[in-house]
């Protein structure tokens, strides 16, 4: 593992569509995630584990 987000926040939710979370293209740059990246991510409080991927989004 080369970079960790924690505690992030959902602003919005589609739930209709499951598999990729969108981050701005210069978080991700900073931290050094790649566009498309496979990821996994935790949900504490369902005890949940997915891999999913990081879409870039304009700042």
């Amino acid at each position: 593992m080369h970079t960790k987000f924690g505690r992030l926040c959902v602003t919005r939710a589609n739930v209709n569509h499951l598999g990729s979370i969108t981050i701005v293209t210069k978080l991700l740059d900073e931290v050094g995630v790649l566009p498309l990246e496979e990821v996994d991510t935790i949900n504490f409080n369902k005890i949940l584990t997915m891999k999913i991927f990081f879409l870039p989004m304009s700042s």
